[in-house]
């Protein structure tokens, strides 16, 4: 196990990544496509189902412009707006057949390409498209029928950030208003309660939301002062406050208002100033904080 951020690589010319389940993807600043890690249902898109672990370049195309990984899926967007799926897809994830077959290089799905950003989680995605709107396919959840192709949640075309986790997703509009929906057993969705499934976009409090994350049972947010916020699940300092006391509604952690960026894991919390230092919580068995230790961490721990 790796207990301190160590470089990958000599590169410095990486734009943006995503990771998920044993598999790492990177996008580089010439919209080559990169992918590492776990790779037994073909998700990291190499044309083979062989493990690989140095970056390895996805294909000869320099027009990626996001991507997003799930439970051996993976989900991707190109600079045309055109949308992309390989790996598993035994749910509909991919969100085109060959259903319950798996695919081992990107495969476009649909013909549309006003495509704008994509979130995948377990066997499900959430993306947005270019007017604002907010669209599903994937695992639906038992009983629920899986969502075989990309189908419009809502008919609201206000979307701009949205942000998923194996159960729940939480968004902003462009009036930066913060909405969820999904499981809510942990209270990650925000609405006060917890064993609830919200079966549709609810608004969490006012509209003065900046940045936010769904973690795997709980949810952080930035507001547009730069206070940090969290709820949901609360087990091994995840909140980063010295208690393990969970909250139903958005906690304000600490007083400080230079919060710019944060993501969440199972059981960690991760978050970066406006001066760029990273600062990170919770359990740390396998070191996964960052600070050198394994010891778990009650407040949030800069990294150096």
């Amino acid at each position: 196990n790796i207990i301190s951020p160590i470089q990958i690589g000599s590169a410095s010319n990486w734009k943006s990544l995503t990771s998920d389940y044993g598999s790492s993807f990177f996008i580089k600043e010439d919209g080559t496509l990169w992918a590492f890690g776990n790779n037994n249902n073909g998700q990291l898109g190499l044309g083979n189902n062989i493990n690989v672990n140095i970056p390895t370049q996805v294909g000869l195309e320099s027009n990626w412009l996001s991507i997003s990984s799930g439970f051996e899926h993976t989900m991707a967007i190109k600079t045309d707006g055109t949308l992309w799926g390989w790996g598993k897809n035994d749910f509909g994830q991919l969100g085109g057949p060959p259903y319950n077959t798996s695919i081992n290089t990107p495969m476009q799905i649909g013909t549309e390409n006003n495509w704008k950003t994509i979130e995948s989680a377990a066997n499900r995605n959430f993306a947005l498209k270019n007017d604002g709107t907010l669209w599903f396919w994937g695992d639906n959840l038992f009983p629920n029928p899986a969502i075989i192709i990309p189908t419009q949640i809502g008919s609201d075309t206000n979307w701009k950030v949205i942000s998923s986790s194996y159960y729940h997703l939480t968004a902003l509009k462009t009036d930066n208003t913060l909405w969820s929906m999904g499981f809510n057993f942990y209270g990650q969705c925000g609405v006060g309660t917890s064993n609830d499934i919200i079966v549709a976009p609810i608004q969490i409090g006012t509209s003065n939301w900046k940045s936010i994350s769904s973690a795997y049972y709980h949810t952080m947010g930035i507001k547009s002062d730069g206070t940090l916020w969290i709820w949901g699940r609360n087990v091994l300092y995840t909140y980063g406050n010295g208690t393990d006391t969970p909250s139903f509604v958005p906690l304000q952690i600490g007083s400080n208002i230079d919060w710019e960026f944060v993501a969440g894991g199972e059981t960690n919390s991760y978050a970066i100033k406006t001066n760029g230092i990273l600062y990170s919580t919770g359990d740390n068995n396998v070191g996964q904080i960052g600070d050198g230790t394994t010891t778990d961490k009650l407040i949030f721990t800069p990294i150096s």
